[in-house]
């Protein structure tokens, strides 16, 4: 698979995961402390069906568009 993400679990700490917070100012912050493996993998474990497009390197999604597939802005 292209992203390589696919066997990899990725752990994220707590109190860096922008899935338990509220707002997007807050989520935003954290999702920014995230490297790019772990913003990948927060949008394709919500996404899973994304996997399935073919040549997608999901690790160089910027911030931005992470923040708008997972949150909707």
């Amino acid at each position: 698979m292209a992203d390589g993400l696919a066997c990899t679990p990725i752990e994220i700490p707590p109190e860096h995961d922008p899935r338990l917070v509220d707002g997007p100012g807050t989520q935003r912050k954290r999702l920014a402390q995230l490297n790019s493996a772990q913003r990948a993998a927060l949008v394709l474990e919500r996404y899973p069906e994304l996997r399935t497009l073919p040549d997608c390197d999901w690790q160089r999604l910027s911030l931005r568009a992470s923040f708008s597939v997972l949150f909707g802005e």
